[in-house]
């Protein structure tokens, strides 16, 4: 009886490690697939057959359009097509256009004028840019969305660290979270300590109210 206990926690531990092997090699894969499409930016919102027979020459010409602060900017535009809509997508929802820029440094810019410049639209349309990444850090970043939203609502910072770090600063200090799982533990166990001042240095107000809704479950979709 021993014997075939110890058989299945062996078994048991060569799962584990062969799936924690696995995790890793995905995880390398997706870095080098990003890294692929680091010069990439996703519009969503452009309407079908917008772009014409031409989207490079399109996209060109509107991000001058668009971006007033790049306009004296000769931005150089690789690639650009529209991607296979996903099982999931709304039907009557246009598909992903994408485009690749010729330098990093212009797609940091573009970025960076599609946040400052407020609602951008065409034909009605907002249009939305947003950073090319695969699938499996896609994943990765939107399972922080809920958290996320509870923190922006109470007032408390927070934001995305490459590939999937969420950086959280609160109560004066600064928190990393490598999942949503160990965000959630931290700010539970700041709930608590909220209730025994005696075992902790200081926990401001919006700390612990945020880490308050948070662990009773309210905003939390």
């Amino acid at each position: 009886m021993d014997s075939v206990m110890s058989e299945q926690r062996e078994q048991k531990r060569a799962i584990n490690d062969r799936s924690s092997q696995l995790e890793t090699i995905e995880k390398k894969l997706a870095e080098l697939e990003d890294r692929s499409r680091q010069n990439n930016i996703r519009l969503v919102g452009l309407p079908e057959g917008t772009e014409g027979s031409d989207p490079i020459v399109f996209i060109q010409k509107a991000i001058n359009g668009w971006f007033p602060s790049l306009a004296n900017s000769e931005i150089e535009v690789e690639r650009a097509q529209r991607v296979y809509r996903g099982a999931k997508d709304p039907c009557n929802s246009p598909r992903v256009f994408i485009f690749m820029l010729l330098q990093y440094q212009d797609r940091q810019r573009l970025l960076k004028a599609s946040r400052s410049h407020g609602p951008i639209s065409s034909s009605g349309s907002t249009l939305r840019f947003f950073v090319d990444y695969n699938a499996f850090t896609s994943r990765s970043r939107m399972s922080f969305t809920p958290i996320q939203k509870s923190l922006r609502a109470a007032g408390v910072e927070s934001f995305l660290i490459y590939p999937a770090q969420l950086k959280v600063s609160a109560a004066g200090t600064v928190h990393l979270f490598s999942s949503p799982q160990e965000a959630e533990a931290l700010l539970s166990s700041m709930a608590q300590a909220k209730e025994h001042p005696a075992h902790v240095n200081t926990v401001t107000d919006s700390a612990a109210n945020i880490v308050y809704l948070i662990t009773v479950g309210i905003m939390i979709p």
